[in-house]
């Protein structure tokens, strides 16, 4: 974690620390992704060629360099295996060829990407990078091809990418990561602000159901400074899903998952055995087919602003009006952060200028108390110029 971020509440105490054995509470996934058991000697079914192995009396496959855009970063990525291409594809969007280009200051290293053994993990090479970020302009690291299931065969070079361009973002500006669910329909962006088990991802998905609009975030939503004004976006990870919902809204994930060959494995292997490791239950879809970008970027100014504040009721739903602001809702916004920064030093620092931030996001902003059962009509109807699609209904 960098030394100015401080971690707040309940949320993921290691969502800044790089690390790709981590625990499954702070990334879903774990480090007991590998076989354990008879399974462990099982023979292997894949060809060295696949894992990205140099065959006896062979040549290496030509390794293919991909450029991904985050938001304020360009990091190129180069592996010899197009799996991982596959998976990163999934959660990030690629640099265009005739995109102009790149701010100097935007553009961050090489991550190479080997099935040697002898390289170092991803969480050591990370560490060296964040040793010294100016001089490193390469990261090298190894896959583990031995990680079952095969789809999270690139998990920890995905985690590396996630947290290097998270590191970056805190060195460099004033930033807050809310535990939130966020859909923005190209006029407002409605964000469902709670902590776990409040039903924030059922609402997401029933908003772009019965809404539609983009996903911008789910339990994710990033609130930065940058010179353009105050910025939402996301961390670029899973959307996990619960069995009730996963079932309920089972038509519109199947489909959106199949944008992308990762999503598609994730959502037939979570559908085969639900509670087979990684999901417990959750079914973990990429970001992609969600929204038209991977880790949308929204200008602050561009859009209204809907912050509700949720949590599941056994009674009648009920909508609220709540006109909070000032301490009491910085409070309730800080109450709900996983982590905040601040590009100079110090706790002090950090809350004095994310307290700025909440300011920005409550300025302006309708806010609501939605007490509800899994339905977001009473919300939509709430709010002018919103209404749930007639064919909502349908599409379940």
């Amino acid at each position: 974690m960098p030394p100015n971020a401080s971690h707040i509440g309940t949320g993921e105490s290691t969502a800044l620390r790089i690390s790709a054995r981590s625990t499954p509470t702070a990334h879903g996934l774990g480090n007991t992704g590998r076989r354990r058991g008879p399974a462990a000697h099982a023979p292997r079914t894949r060809t060295d060629l696949d894992n990205g192995v140099r065959p006896k009396g062979g040549a290496m496959p030509p390794t293919e360099a991909v450029q991904y855009r985050l938001p304020d970063w360009t990091i190129t990525v180069r592996c010899p295996n197009p799996g991982l291409f596959a998976l990163l594809d999934a959660f990030h969007d690629r640099r265009s060829e005739d995109a102009e280009g790149d701010d100097p200051a935007c553009v961050g290293p090489e991550v190479v990407v080997v099935a040697d053994p002898q390289a170092p993990l991803a969480e050591a090479a990370g560490a060296a990078f964040d040793a010294d970020p100016a001089v490193a302009r390469a990261v090298t690291c190894r896959y583990d091809a031995e990680v079952q299931p095969r789809e999270l065969m690139f998990r920890d070079v995905r985690v590396l990418i996630r947290d290097l361009w998270q590191r970056r973002l805190t060195r460099r500006r004033s930033a807050i990561n809310l535990h939130a669910a966020a859909v923005d329909d190209g006029e407002r962006v409605i964000a469902f602000v709670g902590d776990r088990y409040r039903g924030k991802t059922t609402l997401l998905l029933d908003t772009l159901l019965r809404h539609g609009g983009d996903l911008l975030s789910n339990d994710n939503l990033v609130v930065y400074r940058s010179p353009q004004g105050t910025m939402l976006t996301t961390v670029p990870t899973y959307i996990k899903v619960r069995a009730e919902p996963a079932r309920r809204f089972a038509a519109m994930l199947r489909t959106r998952a199949s944008a992308t060959t990762h999503g598609a494995q994730m959502w037939r292997r979570y559908r085969r055995d639900p509670d087979l490791f990684p999901f417990d239950g959750e079914a973990m879809l990429p970001p992609a087919g969600f929204g038209r970008t991977r880790q949308p970027v929204v200008g602050l100014a561009q859009r209204q602003l809907v912050l509700v504040d949720v949590g599941f009721t056994d009674g009648r739903p009920e909508l609220v009006r709540w006109p909070v602001s000032g301490a009491e809702g910085r409070a309730w916004l800080g109450g709900h952060a996983k982590w905040r920064t601040d590009a100079g030093t110090g706790r002090a620092d950090a809350d004095r200028s994310t307290g700025r931030l909440l300011d920005d996001l409550l300025r302006g902003a309708h806010c609501f108390r939605l007490r509800h059962t899994g339905s977001v009509d009473l919300l939509l109807e709430g709010l002018p110029g919103i209404a749930p699609r007639p064919d909502a209904a349908m599409a379940r």
